[in-house]
């Protein structure tokens, strides 16, 4: 809600939209993106799509999918929640809201639903756009992501500049390992609520180097770990905390 700048309003949709100004901020332009924000953040967060949403640029297939609102829709239809489940609320009742086990749980099958329903098929989609990257599907930050795409691309995994002998008249591009900002990173209160669960500071930062890019070689590096096995460990412990914290299994 607080991404939506709703945090005051109502929780009955009923109650919503009969309230003019909240009518108004319905019809606006704003209100379907910032909806669909929220949606396409809670749906990077299963974690399938290698890297993060900000390493992908808006002509990324599974950007466009995910903040397609006909697909929320579609979701939350299947899921048992459309105008008929809406026509069956309490107009007098001041507020719908879900127990927090049952909104976990229901936010862990809305995962699920988009990912694994034969009528979504996002998995499927994302199995495709995978095996046919492109360039115009990254951003221009110097992500784990993007960067493996141009070593695969290009045919070379080294720091000097090289082509593939049949792209010689091309200049590629090249990449070269950076130092990593994670002071200036803006996170949502979500995770910052998360981050307040693990109780250790390093886990937190492997968590910021994770979401921009790094790899776990780069990570023990960073942080000071002999290699990257260490790096792996605690990221297994905090993909423990995670799914017990939002209810779902990160490790299937």
């Amino acid at each position: 809600m607080r991404e939506l700048r709703l945090e005051s309003a109502p929780r009955n949709p009923l109650a919503f939209i009969a309230d003019d100004d909240y009518l108004s901020m319905y019809l606006g332009r704003m209100f379907p993106r910032r909806l669909m924000n929220v949606w396409s953040n809670f749906l990077w967060l299963s974690g399938v799509v290698r890297g993060s949403e900000s390493a992908y640029s808006a002509d990324d297939p599974m950007r466009i999918l995910t903040r397609d609102p006909n697909t929320c829709i579609k979701v939350l239809a299947i899921m048992g929640y459309d105008t008929d489940w809406l026509a069956l609320q309490s107009i007098t009742k001041p507020e719908i809201v879900l127990p927090r086990e049952e909104a976990v749980e229901c936010f862990s099958r809305f995962i699920r639903c988009f990912w694994e329903h034969e009528e979504i098929r996002a998995s499927e989609i994302y199995d495709v756009v995978r095996q046919h990257r492109a360039h115009e599907d990254f951003t221009d930050s110097k992500s784990t992501v993007r960067i493996d795409f141009h070593r695969q691309y290009y045919h070379t995994r080294a720091k000097i500049k090289t082509v593939n002998i049949a792209d010689a008249w091309e200049d590629a591009e090249y990449i070269p390992d950076t130092d990593h900002d994670i002071d200036n990173i803006v996170l949502s209160d979500w995770i910052e609520r998360f981050f307040a669960t693990l109780g250790n500071d390093k886990d937190v930062e492997i968590c910021k180097l994770l979401y921009i890019g790094c790899t776990q070689q780069q990570i023990a590096d960073s942080l000071g770990y002999k290699n990257h096995s260490g790096v792996n460990k605690r990221i297994a412990h905090i993909k423990g905390k995670l799914s017990a914290y939002i209810g779902y299994n990160y490790s299937q």
